[in-house]
């Protein structure tokens, strides 16, 4: 071994192979943090809570179970849009499963009657996660 160059070799069983090094500079360490910091980050906006809209649309099926189309789309500026496909059973489960806010009885009842009736429904305010989101399965339309 080059005595110049013995710094920054890592040998067998040191902590480079547990996932960490240990250069007598610290580069490494320092990079490790800033990587941790990222993911950390990057798992917060995960969990943070957007408002979105929901839209309800009735396709095909029978007239007691048809199938609807549920779109998300932020009320923030990122405009980020989810959707997901099931039935009025499901969809409602959904929306109750993600929200923050709580969705009353009354507003469910009045999006279930207007998709009765062939129309448009929504939900002004939704407050959900993309991991919840994902989790419920709803996925990116906008990607």
């Amino acid at each position: 071994m080059h005595p110049d160059r013995s710094h920054s070799l890592l040998q067998v069983g040191s902590p480079a192979r547990r996932g960490r090094a240990l250069f007598n500079d610290g580069r490494f360490e320092s990079f490790m943090a800033a990587e941790d910091r990222a993911s950390s980050i990057e798992k917060n906006l995960l969990t943070i809570r957007h408002s979105f809209r929901a839209y309800f649309i009735r396709l095909d099926g029978s007239e007691c179970d048809p199938t609807i189309r549920v779109i998300l789309v932020e009320s923030a500026d990122a405009r980020a849009v989810y959707e997901a496909f099931g039935t009025w059973l499901q969809c409602r489960r959904w929306i109750t499963q993600v929200s923050e806010c709580a969705i009353f009885g009354d507003q469910l009842n009045v999006v279930r009657k207007r998709l009765e009736l062939n129309c448009l429904a929504t939900i002004k305010t939704v407050r959900a996660s993309v991991v919840d989101l994902e989790f419920a399965g709803f996925r990116r339309a906008d990607a």
